[in-house]
């Protein structure tokens, strides 16, 4: 990297981790936020993510390999307290269900 200012160069250490989980076929969660996760979703199960209300706030961990099915995805998200319904191509995200 280039510090224009007084033209130094210096080396950065890269995060090279999604490329490397999208190349191995998985979505490495590692304290990614719902917005996140849903972009990777949308992504690899070609659908379209619509949020109504609030987004789910909350980090998660985990892996998702991209051979289990959007059904299954769903289910365990659920299980963290996100609500979602799908309607045709369209993943509806409409905020957390009360956990007990």
């Amino acid at each position: 990297m280039l510090n224009k200012n007084d033209q130094n160069m210096f080396v950065q250490a890269a995060d090279i981790s999604d490329e490397l989980a999208w190349k191995n076929g998985t979505i490495e969660l590692s304290g990614r936020d719902v917005p996140f996760i849903m972009r990777q979703i949308s992504r690899w199960y070609d659908v379209d993510i619509i949020f109504e209300g609030n987004v789910p706030e909350g980090k998660y961990n985990g892996t998702i390999r991209k051979k289990v099915q959007l059904s299954k995805v769903l289910e365990i998200l659920k299980l963290t307290g996100v609500k979602c319904k799908i309607e045709n191509r369209k993943l509806i995200v409409s905020g957390t269900e009360e956990l007990n």
